[in-house]
């Protein structure tokens, strides 16, 4: 009997090393998509900038608001929107030139 009540502490223990960890993962992947955006909108002028943060602001909050997997690919889905449009900000300035 002892065997089993062990048994079943180490796998409820093993399941929440394995949560913390996949949250610990999940922040870690979330802090660096925000860097990429952010080095991708420091280099627009300062009126589209705060265009883009207001942007970031909004998409961020709903990540801090619930933690999961479905709101990280969201969150990373509308920066990679963010980036593609910035993108192609940055060639059309450099056609018009």
């Amino acid at each position: 009997m002892n065997f089993y009540i062990s048994l079943f502490i180490s796998f409820v223990v093993g399941m929440w090393v394995m949560l913390f960890l996949m949250e610990y993962l999940l922040h870690k992947r979330y802090k660096q998509v925000l860097k990429e955006v952010y080095e991708k909108i420091n280099s627009l002028p300062p009126n589209e900038r705060q265009i883009y943060l207001n942007r970031l602001n909004q998409i961020s909050s709903l990540y801090i608001s619930e933690k999961n997997l479905n709101n990280l690919y969201r969150v990373e889905k509308e920066v990679e929107n963010i980036i593609y449009e910035i993108d192609n900000k940055k060639e059309e300035i450099n056609l018009e030139v």
